[in-house]
């Protein structure tokens, strides 16, 4: 089987941040399968070096944006820096630009001006947005939506965390949706759940096949780089599918030993090996999603600690 190469569609990397270590950072990002990454700029600073490492080195592609966390903080001067270099030619994306409502650091007056003046420089560019959403999605999808009103957008809403209904709106709206490590958290079990039905499945099928990004953080959560052992899990080696089955069992084990919903099952109504898949998804249906949801997260970590010391 051919090694599986991962497109990084979101990361923070340049020399303010790894002080002189990003060749060092490249290497190892490529050694873990990661062949291609998207440096995102926050400032015009920033920016500007993620320009010049997507032109020195292969692989590298660049946006240029300031952060709604820094727009309190940027002067007109710093905007035009932005603007040249999206209309150079040289970069892929503008953004990261968007709403912050959760850290409220900057003012939503500023906020909205900025996430404006970044819309509108994608559409004449014709470049995608790279958007940053937190406490935000409605206001974000209603500034989108009007805007496109007047122009085609696209792009993507990065690390998501909205409903299922608005990643739909999203979709509709001609935008990717970003999935990320918070995917795991149990509040985003509503997005997950949208999945399960005939008429629904199709649906999400449709946003998470056709429309949906993952990126993998530079630094990465927890402060690591992007060292391949923390890459190592979807690698699909040997130790994977081992993981993987040992997951299954244990998750099959809980399922048929501890539901959580309904009746408690008498020896009748529980799994019995060799009883064949009416059975196993009998026991699935014992249990809720949450509990699954949250079964499988521990498992996870668990995996996760132990390829960390492989």
């Amino acid at each position: 089987m051919a090694p599986i190469e991962f497109f990084d569609s979101h990361c923070h990397l340049d020399p303010m941040r790894f002080d002189g270590d990003t060749k060092d950072v490249l290497q190892r990002a490529r050694a873990a399968g990661v062949s291609r990454l998207a440096v995102i700029g926050t400032r015009a600073a920033d920016s500007e070096a993620a320009v010049q490492l997507s032109e020195n080195e292969e692989g590298v592609f660049c946006a240029v944006g300031i952060h709604p966390n820094d727009v309190d903080d940027v002067e007109e001067a710093e905007w035009g820096r932005i603007q040249k270099l999206a209309e150079s030619g040289k970069v892929s994306a503008v953004g990261e630009t968007g709403l912050d409502w959760f850290r409220a650091v900057a003012s939503k007056e500023n906020q909205q001006l900025f996430f404006d003046r970044h819309i509108a420089l994608a559409q004449a560019t014709e470049l995608p947005l790279v958007i940053h959403t937190r406490d935000s999605i409605r206001d974000v999808l209603d500034t989108l939506a009007k805007a496109t009103q007047k122009k085609r957008l696209t792009g993507v809403l990065h690390a998501f965390t909205g409903t299922a209904e608005e990643a739909k709106e999203a979709v509709e709206l001609g935008f990717f949706i970003g999935f990320a490590g918070v995917l795991l958290v149990l509040a985003q079990a509503e997005v997950a759940h949208w999945s399960t039905g005939s008429e629904k499945t199709q649906r999400f099928g449709m946003i998470y096949m056709a429309s949906s990004l993952a990126y993998v953080f530079a630094p990465v959560l927890g402060g690591h780089l992007a060292d391949k052992k923390y890459l190592s899990f979807a690698s699909y080696s040997l130790p994977f599918y081992v993981a993987a089955g040992i997951c299954v069992t244990c998750v099959l084990l809980i399922l048929w030993r501890f539901p959580n919903s309904g009746p408690p099952p008498n020896a009748g109504q529980r799994f019995e090996l060799g009883k064949g898949v009416r059975e196993m998804a009998d026991a699935f249906r014992l249990v809720s999603f949450r509990s699954l949801l949250f079964v499988n997260f521990f498992l996870y970590l668990g995996i996760d600690f132990v390829f960390q010391f492989n």
